[in-house]
C-alpha cells in the first residue's frame, strides 16, 4: 500500500485529493503546515510519496518536497490558479489542467506507482505530457 503524506491547508483541495488518493487505494496522512509536514516526514520513514501545496501558511512546499528527497521520498507541489492546477515534481511541471482533470492524474500516478513522467515539447510555446511512466527502479 502506498502511504501519501498530504500537505494542504485548502479544506476544498485537500477533500478532493484525498479522494484522488484513497480511491487509488493510498493510504493517507493529512497536514496543513510545512511545519507539520516536517514533523510528519521524520516520524514516518515509510512514506511512498508527498503531495504538497506550493504555497503554505508557514513556507513554501518546494522546501519542504527537498526535505522529504533528502529522505528519499520523491514529491508532487501542486498550484491551484483560478481555473487551472500544475503540478510539478523534481523534473518541472508534469501536468496542466483543471482540477478534476489533476485529480485524475494523481489517480493515475499511485495506480501505476510511484514513477517519473515524461516531458515531451510538442512546440516551442505548448508542452504536452505523455501519460507514460518512465519506471523508477
Amino acid at each position: 500500500m502506498l502511504n501519501v503524506l498530504l500537505v494542504e491547508p485548502d479544506d476544498e483541495s485537500c477533500l478532493m485529493l484525498w479522494q484522488s488518493i484513497v480511491q487509488a487505494g493510498g493510504c493517507v496522512t493529512i497536514t496543513d503546515s510545512a511545519a507539520c509536514a516536517r514533523e510528519a516526514l521524520r516520524d514516518n520513514s515509510h512514506l511512498s510519496l508527498l503531495i504538497t501545496n506550493a504555497f503554505l501558511p508557514d513556507g513554501r512546499g518546494s522546501e519542504v518536497a527537498q526535505e522529504a528527497a533528502t529522505l528519499g521520498t520523491p514529491s508532487l507541489i501542486v498550484r491551484n490558479g483560478e481555473d487551472i492546477v500544475e503540478i510539478s515534481n523534481e523534473h518541472g511541471v508534469v501536468f496542466h489542467g483543471t482540477d478534476i482533470e489533476a485529480m485524475g492524474f494523481v489517480k493515475e500516478v499511485l495506480r501505476r506507482g510511484l514513477s517519473l513522467w515524461r516531458r515531451q515539447a510538442s512546440s516551442e510555446t505548448e508542452k504536452k505530457f505523455d501519460a507514460t511512466p518512465i519506471v523508477d527502479n
